[in-house]
């Protein structure tokens, strides 16, 4: 999870901890069971390929 969440705040978020805070706290629709992929939209290809093995 951490990984994950260091890459959103990196390249999502560009490093914007209040936006990923906000993301994370305020705007959760479902349940942190439900974190997806979409926090990695930005990321570098070889990046999303090593923390999700290529699953969306």
């Amino acid at each position: 999870m951490v990984p994950l969440l260091l890459a959103a705040s990196q390249f999502r978020f560009g490093r914007d901890l209040e936006a990923l805070s906000q993301y994370l706290v305020d705007d959760v629709v479902f349940a942190w069971d439900e974190i997806g992929t979409d926090l990695l939209d930005g990321s570098p290809p070889g990046l999303l390929q090593r923390l999700t093995g290529g699953e969306q």
